[in-house]
């Protein structure tokens, strides 16, 4: 398991990027890393994975690590929502339940495309959940009225919650 100590012999920190130190390479003249570069790469979901010394990890939790020296206990959210963002500020440690209170997207079984909103008959109906309990809001005319409905109630209920 990588340490604060080595991290920091090997990156610099930079606006939520690592930056390496030095070139390191296989074989004269070779240069597989170049100093001054910026370590990970893009995966699907907009996360960045990175190498460090035969061991995989999300860079964000690297960034955390390399300022925090240690990794977090359990999840760390991007409070602005953007997996790319690793800036430190923009990082914070999060139970599961406090993660899943900032999530912006609607589910994948979600057929209407708005966060938790669903349609009942001619009526769209509110539900938020809560600490594993689910909360009727309401039934609304417009899907849009549901919606401002539910960011209202959730603005409220779920202190992690940056909508």
């Amino acid at each position: 398991m990588i340490t604060q100590e080595r991290l920091k012999e090997l990156f610099d920190y930079q606006d939520g990027l690592l930056i390496r130190k030095t070139n390191r390479g296989r074989g004269q003249g070779s240069s597989r890393w170049k100093a001054g570069t910026s370590l990970g790469h893009s995966v699907k979901g907009g996360y960045f994975l990175a190498s460090v010394d035969y061991t995989m990890y999300k860079l964000h939790r690297l960034i955390w690590l390399w300022h925090c020296g240690k990794f977090p206990e359990n999840h760390l959210d991007h409070i602005d929502g953007n997996p790319s963002n690793n800036k430190i500020e923009n990082l914070r440690e999060a139970t599961d339940a406090q993660n899943m209170q900032n999530q912006r997207r609607p589910r994948i079984n979600n057929k209407l495309g708005v966060q938790g909103v669903y349609k009942v008959k001619n009526r769209y109906r509110t539900v938020l959940t809560t600490n594993g309990k689910s909360k009727h809001i309401g039934y609304f005319e417009t899907p849009e009225e549901a919606h401002n409905a539910y960011v209202l109630e959730k603005r409220k209920l779920h202190e992690f919650s940056t909508i």
